[in-house]
Order: structure tokens, then sequence, then C-alpha cells
């Protein structure tokens, strides 16, 4: 079940395709604010980031060869990935 509790973040911009970024939810029910070294999917692009130690955000190219990175977690950012990148194919341009 996904979080619905959002967590409100220093704003910045994705690194891949610039859009705003302000809000994260977790994947998990009760997941804490995100900390560094966590990751995101941005709601624009799709693409996985990791949050800095300033809460701003990185690109991960290859999410597969994250270190101690679980399969479950691994499955749910890519799911993550689809359903955004399916909801931005119904957004007018």
């Amino acid at each position: 079940m996904i979080d619905e509790t959002v967590h409100r973040l220093p704003e910045c911009n994705c690194p891949a395709c610039d859009k705003e970024i302000s809000a994260a939810t977790g994947i998990r029910v009760g997941s804490p604010p995100p900390t560094a070294g966590d990751y995101t999917v941005c709601s624009g692009c799709a693409t996985l980031l990791v949050f800095t130690k300033s809460l701003g955000l990185g690109v991960i190219r290859d999410p597969a060869k994250l270190p101690n990175i679980h399969p479950d977690d691994l499955a749910e950012i890519r799911k993550t990935q689809w359903a955004v990148r399916k909801f931005n194919e119904g957004e007018p341009n």
C-alpha cells in the first residue's frame, strides 16, 4: 500500500527534466520524511533520483546497480516509473 502522507521538501528541480519538486510520498504506509540517500521518482519524467544531504536531487542512471537495494524496492520503483509515464501520456502538452 502506498503512503498517502505528503512530506514537504525544500523546493528544487529535477536534474533530468527541470520539473519543480516540492514534496514526496513514501512507498510504505508510515514512511518517514526523506533523508540523504533515499530515493524518489520524478513525477514529470519518471527518472529515479536520490536525495542529497541538502535534500537536493541527483540522478541514478541504473537502479539495478544500487548497493543493498531490496528486490521488492526495485520492483516498486519500476512500477512507480511505469505509472508516472502512463499518467503523463494522458496529459495535454
